[in-house]
């Protein structure tokens, strides 16, 4: 008879949710640099309105951007749903967004593109709800 441990179970779930991590996560961009969001978007050209191919492109990487916006918004300042029925679920999200860079745009396959976009966190808190202070008092 095989007698598991205790212990196995807990380290198990441990390693299953260690590669799990949200899209528009906060990380360092660099060693001892301050943490920036990150949000991704997604569009496909082909369903873009527009008369010629690149016009439809171009719609294609705007669309892209207001997605990631979107998801940097909802990672910042959370997201508001509404359900009216079984039928019917709504999301919106509200916020100002400062200081949104574009990291990256390129082509995510033969007919989609993908937009990165980061922004600076913003500074902590503290329990008082006051910034903590940065910089070194020069009167002590």
């Amino acid at each position: 008879m095989f007698i598991r441990p205790a212990g196995l179970k807990p380290l198990a779930l441990v390693a299953a949710l260690a590669g799990c991590g949200a899209g528009g996560a906060l990380r360092d961009a660099a060693p001892g640099a301050a943490k920036v969001s990150t949000g991704v978007g997604f569009a496909a050209v082909s369903i873009q309105p527009g008369a010629t191919l690149n016009a439809r492109r171009q719609m294609a990487v705007r669309t892209a951007r207001l997605a990631a916006l979107r998801d940097l918004a909802a990672e910042r300042h959370g997201v508001a749903l509404c359900a009216a029925d079984a039928g019917a679920t709504t999301a919106r999200t509200a916020g100002l967004l400062r200081g949104v860079r574009t990291r990256e745009i390129d082509a995510a396959g033969p007919d989609s593109f993908r937009v990165i976009l980061e922004m600076p966190a913003p500074p902590r808190r503290t329990a008082t709800g006051e910034r903590p202070c940065t910089h070194a008092r020069s009167d002590r």
